[in-house]
């Protein structure tokens, strides 16, 4: 299986050792890269990857929604230009970041 870097430590490998624990009889091995997988090609069985799922001649299946969050810093939120209101980060520097 090949799953993203950031997937893999934020999300899976702390239920590696229970779902070994409940399927010992799969023989798992894991691949965490950010690289496309082109499972024609290659001998990846399974990918785990972010994206809307258009992937022609793969069956995908949807797992989890994402969530965004602004955080910033206190030191941030207290100055001058801070963001306390969605509509204020248009009026700021760096809009793209939030």
């Amino acid at each position: 299986m090949s799953v993203t870097t950031v997937f893999a430590a934020n999300w899976l490998v702390s239920r590696l050792s229970e779902f070994q624990q409940t399927h010992p009889e799969i023989d798992l091995h894991l691949q965490a890269s950010n690289d496309v997988v082109e499972l024609q090609r290659q001998t990846v069985d399974l990918a785990i990857r972010y994206g809307r799922g258009n992937y022609p001649g793969l069956r995908v299946c949807k797992l989890m929604s994402d969530v965004f969050l602004p955080v910033c810093s206190p030191r941030f939120l207290s100055g001058e230009h801070s963001v306390r209101e969605p509509e204020s980060r248009m009026r700021h520097g760096a809009p793209y970041f939030l």
